[in-house]
């Protein structure tokens, strides 16, 4: 062990082999600080995101213990519910943080509890392991809650509302350290009342050794019927945040304009709306766009690889005007043009973005294009399709550059 090595626990409700962008980036880090010397330890629940499905191997069980990449693994039971429904979600992850102080005497030393929001409820686990090991409590906040929930019409309750906001109100004050995925989060807080000192950014990232430019999967496209087409991907969670209706209200549009010729729309993943837009796809008749299951994450570099142009998405809400998700370090770590509907105070985090994983800044024309059409609907995905105009090698000029 490291000379300063720390004994580390990670307490969450999502871990591989589930998909999804925190399964990625708590077990990379995971790995990453085991690989530094330091005691890494995961408390999870038995794997069931996105589809409320039990593997064979962990269905009747209380407590399973293994190994995952040279990291110790404790996973505990959990109300397998599916991806869909607040209600059940909700029920899902309140059992898990009952469930997962079933894991208390398996555990070793620890130092550090670190856990995730969302969901919420976990950080109470989290804070009494933390009180019962005398370690202190580190809170990561991906998204803010409860104002992604009411944003997004999940909570509606007032005395819900009430309720959650004073939870996360008594975890802020309890924990050790708040991190914080974007700027804006941390400027969020402290209007709430958390003391600056005791936030820190910790940014979303890209592993570059994993995701570079190279070779894609030719058989993708033969597969899918996609040769020849212009793929404009989308890979990630199909949830209520995302607005992929949008994306579906693109395609429409384009098939009947000439620009539109040759271009496919391609949505890889899982997620409560992903039978919703299927089922109005296949209702509209939109033909010009192909839904595919997740894919294992050893296969997104080839996947990005293989596409022309990347998509990141999300609803145009107030509570996401900070965010910078992870796929959009991927497309650019993989040279990948992508158009982003965002806000144009993110600007600033994008060229730094840019700089920090391909050594440049975004191309100015390019940029500008993008973001003066990142309005609302449609608009926003088809218009930015112009941009590749400014792009004379076509579509394959690098990710940087193609925002």
């Amino acid at each position: 062990m490291a000379p300063e090595a720390v004994n580390v626990l990670f307490l969450t409700h999502y871990y591989p082999p589930e998909v999804g962008a925190p399964q990625a980036r708590i077990s990379e880090l995971a790995v990453r600080l085991r690989a530094l010397g330091h005691g890494v330890t995961v408390l999870t629940g038995m794997p069931h995101y996105p589809n409320g499905v039990l593997p064979p191997r962990y269905r009747w069980r209380l407590l399973v213990r293994e190994e995952m990449a040279g990291v110790p693994v404790v996973r505990t039971w959990v109300y397998p519910a599916r991806n869909a429904g607040f209600a059940g979600r909700l029920l899902d992850h309140a059992i898990f943080t009952v469930s997962s102080l079933g894991g208390l005497p398996v555990l070793g030393r620890c130092d550090v509890v670190v856990t995730e929001c969302p969901p919420l409820f976990t950080a109470l686990a989290g804070l009494a392991i933390g009180r019962l090991k005398g370690a202190r409590h580190v809170f990561h906040v991906a998204d803010l809650w409860p104002e992604s929930a009411v944003a997004l019409g999940a909570l509606r309750s007032r005395a819900l509302i009430a309720g959650a906001t004073a939870l996360s109100r008594f975890i802020y004050q309890r924990s050790d350290l708040v991190t914080v995925s974007a700027r804006g989060q941390k400027d969020a807080l402290v209007g709430r009342g958390v003391p600056a000192d005791k936030i820190e950014h910790l940014s979303n990232g890209v592993d570059v050794t994993r995701f570079r430019p190279g070779t894609g999967n030719p058989a993708f496209r033969r597969l899918h019927g996609l040769e020849g087409k212009f793929v404009v991907l989308y890979h990630g969670t199909h949830g209520a945040a995302h607005g992929l209706d949008s994306v579906l209200d693109a395609a429409r549009a384009l098939a009947g304009r000439r620009e539109g010729d040759g271009i496919a729309f391609v949505l890889v993943g899982d997620g409560m709306e992903k039978r919703r837009l299927a089922e109005r796809r296949a209702r509209e008749g939109i033909a010009n766009v192909v839904m595919l299951d997740a894919v294992p994450p050893a296969e997104i570099p080839a996947l990005i690889n293989e596409c022309d142009l990347g998509l990141v998405h999300l609803r145009r809400l107030p509570v996401f005007e900070a965010v910078l998700p992870s796929k959009m370090f991927e497309f650019m770590a993989c040279d990948r043009p992508l158009v982003m509907a965002s806000r144009r105070q993110l600007e600033a985090d994008v060229q730094r973005v840019g700089r920090e994983v391909r050594g440049r800044e975004p191309r100015a024309e390019a940029r500008e294009h993008a973001l003066e059409h990142a309005g609302q609907g449609a608009e926003r995905i088809y218009l930015p399709l112009e941009s590749l105009r400014l792009f004379p090698e076509g579509r394959r000029r690098p990710g940087a550059e193609g925002l």
